[in-house]
């Protein structure tokens, strides 16, 4: 039904009606349009849709689009709250006016001009936390760079505008983020901040356990053979410090340390972290700690420095996404002359060394079977 919805909305775009502004103009009444936002929005498979969204939205009045006194072929809908929208052709199109004609006069309003954010959006959903104040679970869009003193609207997949309210959470005092509570019922898909420069609209990506984005956590052996952890944080929002765990098994873990979050920000931060306890083989993973002591955990990296026959004797995870550990392999052994991934139709695919005892593949990859090679050991590997 949504594929049937959105062809009819896109057929019915693609024309310009060529119809000059001929209305009497008139001051607009209380009774119309008091805001008018230029807002990107996104279907839940992620496809892009312009749109004006028009506060004070009259049912009955002759609405219409322009740019340059052109009048738009648009598709205009209303929403619960009682305001409503034009989806227009974003590609072909730049409304910067709307009117609404109703009895003699016509109300004209300005449509802001609209552009990419460069701000970040992170989608968090915070557990019940009763110690802290917090009875029920709490989802909190956090936007960065935004408009200043901007006006700023959340949408789900059908560009219906969703409630937000302002958060009271002690940990929300964060330099550089302003935070938007939402119904967790509510399924966000874009975010659009107007201001008097214009409004901008971004992609709002699924929810978050906890406020960090880890984009990479390797282990690599140091000149004189120890382990040297290093890990990339995109973007951090009350976390607090990250403990290094470290097993024998793979199962059971233990800290050995740990390294203090460097404080709230959207920019890329590395750490890193040398075992010295580190002999010959060992498993490790970061538990990062928010402020409010909820607790996430990092994916398993492995590291060997065990001199031996160097046989594979594990492969984690399977099915993949882009990062293998080799468990039983040298690192010694670990270079592109001992080691090829093949697809299932034999042509050779191209990897990267990321850790100690570890490959990466692209993710961009198709997903399905592939096949690993190291000497004279052969693998069945699932991406996902």
């Amino acid at each position: 039904m949504k594929k049937f919805y959105y062809g009819v909305v896109l057929a019915l775009l693609s024309a310009v009606v060529p119809i000059q502004k001929n209305f009497a103009q008139s001051a607009c009444p209380t009774d119309r349009p008091q805001k008018v936002f230029n807002a990107l929005g996104f279907t839940g498979q992620g496809k892009k849709v312009n749109f004006v969204y028009i506060e004070g939205f009259i049912a009955n009045a002759n609405m219409s689009l322009f740019q340059g006194g052109t009048i738009y072929s648009a598709v205009s809908f209303t929403d619960a709250t009682g305001s409503g929208k034009y989806v227009y052709n974003g590609a072909t199109q730049n409304p910067d006016q709307v009117s609404s004609c109703l009895g003699a006069g016509c109300c004209v309003k300005p449509v802001p001009a609209i552009s990419a954010c460069v701000s970040n959006v992170l989608n968090v959903k915070y557990p019940p936390n009763p110690g802290a104040g917090i009875p029920t679970e709490i989802c909190c869009i956090y936007l960065s760079n935004s408009i200043a003193s901007a006006d700023v609207k959340l949408f789900d997949e059908n560009q219906s505008l969703i409630p937000t309210s302002s958060f009271t959470n002690a940990s929300t005092d964060i330099s550089g983020f302003t935070c938007y509570v939402y119904p967790c019922d509510k399924t966000p898909t874009s975010i659009t901040a107007c201001g008097a420069t214009g409004c901008c609209s971004q992609q709002v990506g699924t929810q978050a356990a906890l406020p960090i984005k880890l984009s990479g956590f390797t282990a690599k052996l140091t000149a004189d053979k120890k382990a040297r952890l290093n890990w990339v944080s995109e973007l951090e929002i009350g976390s607090d410090k990250y403990v290094i765990e470290r097993s024998a098994d793979g199962r059971n873990f233990s800290p050995i340390g740990e390294v203090k979050s460097l404080g709230n920000t959207a920019t890329t931060r590395n750490y890193s972290y040398n075992d010295a306890g580190f002999s010959t083989i060992a498993f490790y993973r970061l538990k990062m700690v928010d402020i409010d002591g909820q607790v996430e955990y990092s994916k398993v990296v492995y590291a060997n420095n065990k001199s031996g026959s160097g046989v594979i004797t594990q492969i984690f995870p399977n099915p993949f996404k882009s990062e293998i550990q080799l468990i039983g392999i040298n690192s010694s052994d670990l270079n592109n002359k001992n080691i090829r991934v093949f697809s299932p139709t034999g042509q050779q695919v191209s990897f990267q060394i990321t850790g100690a005892n570890a490959i990466s593949l692209s993710p961009g990859l198709p997903s399905g079977l592939y096949i690993l090679s190291v000497k004279d050991q052969k693998f069945k590997l699932m991406k996902q």
